[in-house]
């Protein structure tokens, strides 16, 4: 939609927007959690979709960048802005509305992209929602959910550490967390989004009905002009992965906006599935001698290797996570100083490897069946069958989990200490992954090569996925930059086997130089002239994914 500048003026224009200048008590907004700091001239904090159209086509008029943030718990510095406006969106949080999805067998909330994901857990734990706005349609659908909800309840699988990210951003990064194992990530549960281009327009896509043919699609916006492009050639991993653009033949076009990190458009309505509860969720917590046996037993439970016909097939579990002997060591250290951990479960065991193996199941006598097998191969591995934690309450899974997201916590409190010190280090957080068949010569890679340049380090996360985050901790700016040179040179390493340079947390402004070794000169250039679609001036989230100075160079300068 065109703005009326010709009946309004710039002042009256800002005003109707809201539009303030970054003042001092406005400063947080121009970081967020990778640290990184920016700056920008104005923000809003939209509250109306016509208000989120007018500030765009207002910008886009002005060729000034919109920068657009929701909870601000990235880690890649997506939601910084380098300069011009930040559009912010917590509190555009509202519920619209429920269907239930036929073809799925699954329920699909409507809601805002500013709503937060503990505010929507707790929608679903609670049963408890306003909806006297809504139509009559999912006000019936809602009271059907009700129901059935009495009998089993539901749950959101993807489970991000940071439950105050806001649902928009979790869908701009295709964020996921330990469940994605077994759930997949939020491209998994994702149907349906409504998404404003920079100009202001409009429009719908939804999951089985909206295509690509071949890599060409086709979208018509609200305002009748149809969109029409292709899709990047490049070949992407076959692995989870939220680096670049999302791009198979024949795909939902739904698909090319989840993990786009807000480049192509300001979603503005999320259609999210939920799943019904399992009857059965237990964790184990497993203690083993080394990191050789853990990686055996996390083969042998994704079914890949086993013991003749002793062991017969065990059942996917939900989440398989890993904790290297520095993550045991650090927490038990730190439990023991640290009052806010004592809540936690002690580890009285020295010099192990743990992992954590969360299983969904429909009865408590196929649970009980697997935990014996379990055993068993544990116990084949060196480790100790009696010293296994079960968990099979609500209370003692959430302290296993806690535990779990304890350790990057306690990672980040020593670093923002050592930063006081040498200002300018951070933790170097690794988010990549690789192939099956890649994970043992991988984790042997980060052993040696951390061991040789002897820099402190833990090893962590989402093994069943090949997902293992290293997080070196820097003591000085010289260890500093030797961990951010062997960081680049893993990357390389691992884009050259068929890995990804980021499974979760996107590439943001922080990993622009890494996606570039992952998909080349070509592949960027791919994506940029697809951005251009949708994005003419390079206006939204500018820096992210790709240099300002590249766009400027390539695309010329904006109006």
């Amino acid at each position: 939609m065109a703005f009326a500048t010709n009946t309004e003026n710039m002042s009256d224009i800002r005003k109707k927007l809201k539009i303030k200048g970054v003042f001092p008590n406005y400063t947080s907004f121009l970081s967020d959690e990778s640290h990184l700091h920016g700056e920008a001239e104005t923000m809003n904090f939209p509250i109306t979709e016509e208000e989120i159209r007018l500030t765009l086509s207002y910008f886009e008029r002005e060729g000034i960048p919109v920068t657009i943030q929701g909870g601000r718990t990235g880690i890649t510095g997506g939601s910084v802005p380098f300069g011009g406006h930040i559009l912010n969106l917590n509190r555009f949080t509202r519920v619209l509305g429920i269907r239930f999805d036929d073809s799925l067998k699954r329920y699909a909330f409507r809601l805002q992209p500013g709503l937060l994901l503990e505010s929507f857990n707790s929608i679903l734990n609670s049963g408890k929602l306003d909806t006297k706005n809504w139509d009559r349609e999912s006000i019936e659908v809602w009271q059907q959910f009700l129901s059935e909800r009495k009998r089993h309840g539901f749950f959101f699988p993807p489970n991000p550490t940071e439950t105050t990210a806001s649902i928009g951003g979790m869908v701009a990064n295709n964020a996921s967390g330990a469940r994605s194992f077994l759930y997949g990530s939020v491209r998994n549960h994702t149907a349906g989004l409504k998404l404003i281009l920079a100009d202001g327009s409009a429009f719908l896509v939804e999951r089985g009905r909206d295509k690509t043919t071949d890599t060409w699609f086709s979208i018509k916006l609200d305002s009748g002009v149809l969109l029409t492009g292709k899709l990047p050639n490049y070949s992407m991993p076959h692995i989870k992965n939220a680096a670049g653009y999302y791009s198979k033949r024949d795909m939902d076009i739904v698909d090319l906006f989840i993990g786009s990190e807000g480049t192509l458009g300001v979603i503005t309505e999320i259609e999210l599935l939920i799943t019904p509860m399992p009857p059965i969720v237990w964790g184990l917590m497993i203690f083993l001698p080394d990191e050789k046996a853990a990686i055996n037993l996390v083969q042998r439970l994704r079914g890949e290797r086993g013991y003749g016909n002793n062991v017969s097939y065990l059942p996917k579990p939900a989440a398989i996570e890993y904790f290297d002997r520095n993550s045991i060591t650090l927490f038990q250290r730190q439990r023991s100083i640290n009052p806010a951990l004592k809540h936690l479960p002690r580890i009285v065991h020295k010099n192990v490897c743990a992992l954590y193996v969360e299983y969904h199941m429909k009865s408590l006598s196929k649970m009980e069946s697997t935990a014996r097998k379990i055993i068993r191969l544990v116990e084949r591995e060196g480790g100790d069958g009696d010293t296994i934690w079960a968990a099979s309450n609500t209370g003692d899974l959430k302290k296993l989990q806690d535990l779990r997201h304890a350790i990057p916590e306690i990672v980040n409190s020593i670093i923002a200490l050592r930063e006081k010190e040498f200002p300018g280090i951070t933790k170097l957080g690794t988010d990549m992954a690789v192939p099956d068949e890649k994970l043992q010569e991988t984790i042997a890679m980060y052993s040696r090569d951390l061991s040789y340049m002897n820099l402190e380090h833990i090893k962590f996360g989402h093994i069943g996925d090949n997902h293992v985050h290293v997080n070196i901790m820097p003591k000085n700016t010289d260890e500093y930059e030797r961990g951010r040179s062997l960081y680049r040179e893993w990357a390389k390493r691992i884009a050259s086997i068929g890995g990804t340079v980021s499974a979760e947390h996107g590439i943001g402004k922080l990993k622009r130089e890494l996606l570039k070794v992952m998909y080349g000169f070509e592949g960027i250039e791919e994506m940029k002239k697809l951005k251009k679609i949708f994005d003419p001036y390079f206006i939204l989230n500018r820096g992210n994914e790709f240099s300002l100075e590249t766009q400027t160079e390539n695309e010329g300068e904006n109006p």
